[in-house]
């Protein structure tokens, strides 16, 4: 290890501790942090190269690099981080979900009955894997061109839709007859998947938080690679008129790089609030298979990702959850898309969906996604 520190990367990153710690002790001086609780993450970008990446006192994430090496505080509510980043409130920790302890798992099958049917600008079908790293059958999914209705009329719900599962197909409601109740899940609800993106337009996901609450409906956006769930409205079962969005996820870009970050669905407002970028250096390369999570408690959404065969997952977003006493029903995948995306391709398996809460069970006949 003492040959790593003192490599060009390691000394920047002691001086990157050095000047984060004398702000660190300057806080403590105004009784303002525990210093005795303090950790600092120093780990290897995917070139093998040290980084100082987030420093954590009091359970929250108060200091980050950019992938330049740049270290800047959180929350810093400067106009640029704000509007870039996402960056105004501090950023807790998620829980630890064992998964031993989980009262839920649903894997997606590798099977056309749970895929829509083939569309001429977008399809998810099922192939070989093209990449020979994973072996066996993959999801393509692509959108193959932007999306015009056949009247040439468009609408506000218009989406390409390349995955998403049919009626009766959903993950927390399994087909069933009519002698069950539907049913819902309680947070936590973490879903996962295994991604290979292997081509995209250059300018999706540019700056999404300067779209604010319209993000969902403006620029060109990829949706759902790491899952999305929707929830009942306006009240629990049985009193409740219809299901809305609760949960998603938006491929975002920065400085020239891939993140998938949360986004949460503020029912009364109908709008989405997107998550804020929580380590820059946790990005998505292009042709390299990754693997996608989300964790949905009560206390927020975060989104984390891994190389494929590595062990360290690395939180990309977090945003506060808007739904923390709702139950979660409709799970699906992505990627989704708004009309005007004329080009995405990607590679999926492992698309799981997992719940620590419990079950809730709706009347039969009631709203369905």
């Amino acid at each position: 290890m003492t040959t790593y520190l003192e490599s060009e990367y390691g000394k920047k990153s002691i001086n990157q501790l050095l000047q984060a710690f004398g702000e660190l002790k300057s806080s403590l001086n105004k009784n303002e942090l525990d210093f005795s609780n303090c950790t600092a993450i120093v780990e290897r970008d995917f070139e093998g190269f040290l980084h100082l990446t987030n420093i954590i006192v009091d359970g929250k994430r108060l200091y980050m690099t950019k992938p330049s090496g740049e270290l800047f505080k959180v929350p810093d509510t400067s106009f640029s981080n704000v509007e870039f980043y996402g960056l105004d409130k501090e950023i807790p920790m998620f829980l630890e979900l064992k998964e031993e302890n989980r009262n839920y798992f649903f894997p997606s099958p590798m099977s056309y009955e749970y895929l829509p049917q083939e569309r001429k600008d977008s399809r998810t079908i099922i192939v070989d894997d093209p990449t020979g790293v994973l072996g066996g059958k993959v999801f393509l999914s692509e959108i193959l061109s932007t999306y015009i209705p056949d009247d040439g009329i468009p609408r506000d719900n218009d989406r390409h839709r390349p995955y998403y599962p049919g009626p009766n197909r959903d993950p927390f409601n399994p087909q069933h007859g009519p002698e069950a109740d539907d049913t819902g899940w309680n947070l936590p609800v973490v879903m996962e998947a295994t991604v290979y993106i292997d081509e995209v337009e250059p300018d999706i996901g540019i700056n999404v938080h300067a779209l604010g609450p319209g993000v969902a409906g403006e620029g060109k956006q990829i949706y759902a690679l790491a899952g999305d769930y929707h929830v009942p409205y306006p009240g629990l079962p049985p009193d409740y008129h219809e299901d809305r969005p609760a949960t998603n996820t938006l491929l975002a870009q920065q400085d020239g790089k891939w993140y998938v970050l949360p986004m949460t669905h503020e029912q009364e407002r109908r709008w989405f609030s997107v998550g804020a970028f929580t380590d820059l250096n946790a990005y998505i390369p292009e042709k390299q298979w990754v693997q996608l999570k989300t964790i949905s408690t009560k206390d927020g959404i975060w989104t984390l990702m891994r190389l494929y065969g590595h062990n360290r997952y690395r939180v990309m977003g977090f945003v506060e959850q808007k739904n923390p006493d709702v139950p979660a029903f409709s799970a699906n995948f992505g990627p989704y898309a708004l009309p005007n995306v004329s080009r995405f391709r990607a590679f999926q398996r492992e698309l799981n969906v997992a719940s620590w809460g419990e079950v809730v069970y709706f009347p039969q006949g009631g709203p369905r996604p």
